[in-house]
């Protein structure tokens, strides 16, 4: 239902398909979303579909939280003219947790 909403609303997909792997179940990290491909922990994959409104959520969270990355780097644009990030002071969990926001940010401005 949700992918028809999205259909009648949008009416195209830039990528063509969309995407969901399941992870080993010893993966680190719970769910983490692409504008073309989620990764997924085995846990949501139910046969009754209970978790169904998981793969919603994961499947709008980049494109909604690209908007804010976008707002955001648009504000500092002025301060910051060559966003680069420094390796040397920023915790790496942190900048591959901001990958998905960052390409949702760039899809939106291109």
């Amino acid at each position: 239902m949700l992918i028809q909403m999205y259909f009648y609303l949008i009416n195209w997909y830039v990528w063509g398909r969309y995407d969901i792997l399941v992870l080993p179940p010893s993966f680190a990290y719970g769910c983490t979303e692409n504008p073309d491909l989620i990764f997924v922990t085995p846990t949501v994959l139910t046969g009754d579909k209970s978790l169904a409104d998981v793969i919603a959520h994961e499947t709008q969270f980049s494109s909604h939280l690209g908007w804010s990355v976008l707002i955001d780097c648009q504000s500092q644009r002025p301060n910051n003219p060559h966003s680069v990030v420094d390796l040397k002071v920023v915790d790496p969990e942190s900048a591959f947790s901001r990958v998905p926001y960052a390409k949702g940010s760039n899809f939106l401005y291109f």
